[in-house]
């Protein structure tokens, strides 16, 4: 049998090493959102990244937090996978925002002739102020919520029925710099607080 020249075997091995090529380590994240005009702002992992539509590419594979923030809607928030080699689409849809009735007011009765008894003006009820609401997110996630003293639970968490008005807002996670804000509700909206804690 003839042998084969230990060079020629050398040579081969090479050029197959050389064919391969290593899997990629990285996929993509295309974020969109309807109406198409709306405009919603995108967080990755806490870092502001553009508004919708946004494409983020070169993005390491495996799960990360994505937190998408809009003027007049309660803040979204969820846990992405992206894998390798792979895009991921994200689509966020945004309900119109409703328009406020318009309060008529009611004619204050007059008095008949100008000597005449004096006719009271019809006391009209007071108008209850109405309650607001907080969203609390941060990341890392599951920091429990303190809200004027109070506990709520763990991020991310949704507080509602809130007075109008300033509260001292603490989130406090084991291994993680406690959190310090103060925070303001105001009536019929729901406020959002994305916090990203130092280590």
């Amino acid at each position: 049998m003839r042998r084969i020249p230990v060079f020629v075997i050398l040579v081969a091995i090479i050029l197959a090493a050389g064919c391969t090529t290593e899997a990629p380590q990285t996929g993509s994240l295309d974020v969109t959102s309807t109406p198409s005009g709306l405009e919603v702002q995108v967080i990755l992992d806490g870092n502001f990244q553009g508004v919708t539509p946004l494409v983020l590419a070169n993005l390491s594979a495996g799960s990360h937090l994505l937190q998408l923030r809009s003027s007049g809607y309660a803040e979204r928030v969820e846990l992405v996978t992206v894998n390798a080699g792979q895009g991921l689409h994200v689509s966020a849809d945004y309900p119109p925002v409703p328009t406020p009735t318009p309060v008529t007011p009611i004619p204050l009765p007059t008095p008949e002739t100008p000597q005449g008894p004096t006719v009271k003006p019809t006391e009209l009820p007071e108008t209850p102020i109405p309650l607001g609401a907080l969203y609390i997110t941060s990341f890392p996630s599951g920091a429990t919520i303190y809200l004027a003293g109070k506990g709520y639970g763990i991020t991310p968490q949704l507080i509602p029925n809130l007075t109008p008005g300033s509260y001292e807002l603490r989130l406090s996670l084991v291994g993680w710099k406690d959190y310090r804000i103060v925070v303001s509700v105001s009536p019929g909206l729901t406020s959002t607080e994305g916090a990203t804690l130092q280590s």
